[in-house]
């Protein structure tokens, strides 16, 4: 069963949506008078936002058949709407209807979303007189068709402005009905909420309201603000599993579905386009699957019936060359037979009188009358039971009675090879059929969505980090707070720690270097050193970085914040390199560093050098290159700071 977003998670939509403002509308469907699809685009990213008035409104990833020719609403929406700027959206005193306020050509226009009951789009001014509607209504108190000022429905009870005075008059005006009911209704959480708040309070959910002592009256008014809170300050969105089912999407942790599988969303819309992606999926493939079924029944009827009469063919085929070989190997006794009928005919007696005759005889014994089962002189046929039941015709000649037979089975030879050929050819249309089948449900199932695993970071991602290519985690700091947490922190004797003349340097360390690093470790961790340094922002090629061991390193008193005290003999490299490479290992995490070690543990790299180009339209190539254009924060934050320009390829499986 759909699942229909309460008043209190579509305030967690909302929340989320208005990370869209400033969009630009795309385009515009209006694939089912009750759903309406909107393309809006942001520097970097498209977003679809799927609002379902029977439903309610998310953003989705899927991809949704759309009609060739939008008609009537669609078009007049789009006529107004299209490349309009999104300003803002609004849930109205968190009810069942959203607003999308946009700046057109044509001044200000509403998009009003009715969420509830029959549903509804409407299109106003900045007045709210309506422009259109999907659909005219007429309600007890209002008339929602064009030309009316929008009116909303009836104010109900506001959750979000609950005090203890408010809660405690709706207990009173609830009397002798159920907690959750007053919880799910009256004051208009829904049911699941409406449960957990009883759950999480610990009182009894079908107890009457009025019935609840002072202290359950505290824990449920302080549940039901916490559930409030959770929506709006704590967003923790969860996908719920059930025998490896989705059952539910939820925007936050809840305690009533403790013992179901609980997969963290990067966002409630995740969660919900989780969710409600899979049921169409599921409706989609059903849907499908029932043409399948009904055009393989039907295949398979026709194949059923082919093969009865070929195996028909097959069994008369055999019985007629049997008869036709048991003419001739009877040949002397049938030949006594029709000389002694074709005598007695000459003789002027019927057929009738002849076959009374042979009945006679057959009583006395005589062997050749025994041979006659009937005479038929309405088609002058005699049936003979010698080896086989004989059929033969008075008026042909035994070569002539077997070469009937010879021929019947000759026609049914090729009958049978007619039915096979048939028979071939519908199995061949049932085996198209099924890999047809197996490659759709092939494709859908890469369209699936998954769920969006919320993946813990390492210590290190809070860092510059990769591997060198013997496998040793080097890490780097970004600024001087992670340089002056990098080496408080996490240097250890084992390490070793990187670093240049220059101000505004990284600190680098190899984890586990002392024992362990090789020069081309060192080499690599040095270019990088170099790379993230500010040399990256003069242009220049190459730069001299040195290490040393964690003991030569100190802070000392008055030193600035990042700055530590370097003492002994320092290892130099005067030629480290100023390039870096980004890429996606097998994790599906960006890593950027040296070319050597990027492209030794991820499949595709893309290696940049200091030039002229913004960070960040370098990485927009970099993302769309690499297909990570949801990603293009990450990478940004991948690349030093300073301009820079992407080196052409040198691998096919690289840039």
């Amino acid at each position: 069963m759909t699942k229909i977003l309460t008043s209190l998670e579509l305030l967690a939509v909302v929340n989320e949506l208005k990370a869209l403002r400033g969009a630009r509308i795309n385009k515009i469907y209006l694939p089912e008078t009750r759903l309406l699809l909107l393309v809006l685009h942001k520097p970097g990213a498209n977003y679809q936002l799927k609002i379902d008035s029977g439903v309610g409104a998310y953003l989705t990833s899927y991809k949704f058949e759309m009609p060739q020719a939008p008609q009537g609403f669609c078009l007049f929406l789009r006529k107004h709407l299209n490349n309009a700027i999104l300003d803002n959206i609004i849930q109205k005193d968190i009810e069942r209807i959203i607003e999308f306020h946009f700046q057109t050509t044509q001044g200000p226009r509403i998009l009003i979303c009715e969420l509830f009951s029959k549903g509804n789009f409407i299109l106003t001014d900045s007045k709210y007189e309506i422009i259109n509607v999907a659909s005219i209504q007429t309600w007890k108190d209002r008339i929602i068709k064009k030309g009316e000022i929008y009116q909303y429905p009836p104010q109900r009870f506001n959750p979000l402005r609950l005090d203890r005075p408010q809660f405690m008059q709706a207990l009173q005006n609830w009397k002798s009905n159920e907690i959750v009911k007053l919880i799910a209704s009256g004051i208009g959480l829904g049911g699941i909420y409406a449960e957990e708040v009883c759950l999480k309070a610990g009182v009894d959910k079908n107890k009457p309201g009025d019935k609840l002592d002072d202290p359950e009256v505290e824990k449920v008014y302080l549940e039901i603000q916490a559930a409030i809170y959770a929506v709006q300050k704590n967003p923790d969105a969860q996908v719920i599993y059930e025998d490896s089912q989705i059952v539910d999407a939820t925007p936050f942790k809840l305690e009533l579905y403790k013992n179901e599988i609980n997969k963290p969303a990067g966002s409630f819309n995740q969660a919900l386009d989780v969710l409600y992606s899979q049921e169409a999926i599921a409706r989609f493939k059903a849907e499908k699957s029932t043409v399948f079924d009904q055009k393989r029944q039907q295949l398979q009827t026709i194949l059923d019936t082919q093969k009865r009469s070929l195996e028909q063919y097959k069994v008369e085929y055999i019985h007629n060359q049997k008869l036709a070989e048991s003419i001739y190997n009877n040949y002397q006794l049938i030949s006594n037979i029709f000389n002694k009928i074709k005598s007695a005919r000459d003789a002027g007696y019927k057929l009738e009188e002849i076959h009374q005759v042979l009945e006679n005889e057959k009583a006395q014994g005589v062997y050749e009358a025994r041979m006659v089962r009937d005479i038929i002189p309405e088609t002058n046929a005699i049936i003979l039971n010698i080896d086989k039941e004989l059929s033969l015709d008075l008026a042909k000649s035994i070569e002539q009675n077997a070469g009937d037979y010879y021929e019947n089975a000759k026609h049914l030879k090729s009958k049978i090879e007619g039915a096979q050929n048939t028979v071939k050819r519908t199995e061949k249309e049932i085996e198209e059929l099924t890999a047809g089948r197996s490659e759709f449900e092939q494709k859908l199932e890469k369209q699936l969505p998954k769920p969006i695993k919320k993946v813990e970071k390492k210590w290190y991602e809070n860092f510059r980090w990769f591997f060198t290519s013997s496998g040793l985690l080097a890490v780097g700091g970004r600024d001087a707070t992670s340089n002056d947490i990098l080496v408080k922190k996490y240097l250890e004797v084992g390490d070793i720690i990187f670093h240049t003349e220059l101000p505004g340097s990284p600190f680098f360390i190899i984890k586990g270097g002392r024992e362990k690093s090789t020069d081309k470790d060192r080499e690599e961790v040095a270019n990088a050193t170099a790379s993230f340094s500010r040399a990256w922002r003069t242009g220049v090629g190459t730069a001299e970085v040195y290490w040393i061991l964690p003991e030569q390193v100190t802070k000392e008193y008055g030193l600035q914040r990042g700055s530590f005290m370097i003492r002994g003999k320092r290892n130099y490299n005067r030629n480290a390199i100023l390039e870096v490479s980004v890429g996606v290992d097998s994790e599906s995490k960006i890593m950027s560093g040296p070319k050597s070690a990027i492209s030794k543990r991820c499949q595709k790299s893309a290696t940049v050098r200091p030039g002229q180009e913004k960070t960040s339209d370098v990485a927009k190539k970099i993302a769309q290159k690499l297909e990570l254009k949801d990603q293009l924060n990450e990478i940004i934050a991948s690349l030093p700071a300073g301009g820079s320009y992407i080196q052409k390829p040198t691998h096919p499986a690289r840039l």
